[in-house]
């Protein structure tokens, strides 16, 4: 499928030495993906590899740290592909060749906001429960923040 989207004009990938990959966990499996590609190719692959749901528009695919311990720290963020698409996935900030990643999901409200759930298994899937709810709360905030009073007189 690579192949087929460097020739629909997605761009020769940038020359590194070696395979680049990186494993994804979904449930209690990890599945290795090449990553030498467009964060948006990456990003949609997964959605379909997965699964989910491609009809609502506001649906979409990302990934965060799958280590145990910063899964437990909140100040852990989801990597934010798809805020970058067109950035080669192994130059996207956070991400690391050969580095695991838990798969979250999100939906993108009008007013840009995001409810984010996290899709881990075994011991680790609460704590990526947990880490999701704060994200989603703390970007709510933010964002509830930004519409205070300003302007008004």
């Amino acid at each position: 499928k690579l192949q087929f989207l460097y020739l629909i004009g997605a761009g020769p990938p940038p020359l590194h030495q070696g395979a680049m990959l990186l494993f994804v966990k979904h449930g209690t499996e990890e599945d290795m993906f090449n990553m030498n590609c467009r964060n948006v190719v990456l990003m949609n692959y997964l959605k379909e590899y997965y699964g989910f749901d491609k009809t609502n528009p506001n649906y979409e695919v990302d990934l965060v740290t799958a280590d145990p311990t910063k899964l437990a720290d909140p100040k852990t963020q989801p990597i934010g592909c798809l805020d970058a698409p067109d950035t080669f996935t192994q130059d996207t900030p956070g991400m690391a060749d050969r580095g695991r990643y838990a798969l979250i999901t999100y939906i993108q409200d009008e007013d840009g906001s995001r409810l984010y759930k996290g899709h881990l298994g075994g011991e680790d899937g609460p704590k990526l429960k947990a880490l999701m709810e704060q994200v989603t709360a703390a970007r709510t905030v933010a964002k509830g923040a930004g519409k205070g009073k300003a302007g008004k007189k």
